[in-house]
């Protein structure tokens, strides 16, 4: 059955489950990295560390490389000067490695995912979109205002009233930012200025 090497080093067959096609030596040379790339993100000054949050990290192996990714988000939004500091840390951290890398420092973006029970209370009343791995009121996917936790469950508030939504029964949930809305009211209060 043919098949085909995906950028994460991983063999896809058709209809059959991926199997690791990396050697012993290069995932010793990805474990290796991986911690490496631990420490310079826990090695950050505190001066950085009070300034950012790590919101997720990502390690792939890509052909002969390795690729790490790191999302950063500040109080005000993550700038491009925040990310590249953050990048020249984390690069100085792992200047005497000898394995090839590729080093992406970026923003969460608009639709910012949520992936902590804090993020939910952070980010208490603002639009979100939150998936879940079992229909709720029929549905899987919810949009509405986010009211913050009760309990385990995130409470989202909908046309329809309040949804309790387990933390468990949660597969993604992002902020849900819809620009044509923005736009249109940014409009409207430029007309009645």
């Amino acid at each position: 059955m043919p098949g085909s090497i995906l950028s994460d080093g991983h063999l896809e067959k058709r209809g059959e489950i991926r199997a690791s096609v990396l050697s012993e030596s290069e995932e010793n040379i990805v474990t290796s990295l991986t911690e490496a790339f631990e420490q310079a993100l826990s090695a950050l000054p505190q001066s950085v560390q009070r300034e950012i949050e790590i919101v997720t990290t990502r390690v792939r192996r890509m052909g002969r490389t390795t690729a790490l990714a790191v999302v950063v988000d500040a109080p005000g939004g993550a700038d491009l000067a925040l990310c590249e500091r953050v990048a020249e840390r984390i690069n100085a951290a792992l200047v005497d490695r000898p394995e090839p890398y590729t080093l992406e420092v970026e923003s969460p973006g608009l639709d910012r995912p949520l992936l902590r029970a804090a993020d939910y209370v952070r980010f208490h009343g603002s639009p979100a979109r939150i998936q879940t791995t079992l229909a709720v009121n029929g549905a899987k996917t919810h949009r509405g205002t986010l009211a913050g936790m009760r309990g385990n469950a995130v409470i989202l508030s909908t046309p329809s009233g309040d949804l309790p939504l387990p933390l468990e029964m949660i597969k993604a949930a992002h902020l849900d930012v819809d620009i044509r809305a923005d736009l249109a009211r940014e409009k409207r209060e430029r007309r009645r200025s």
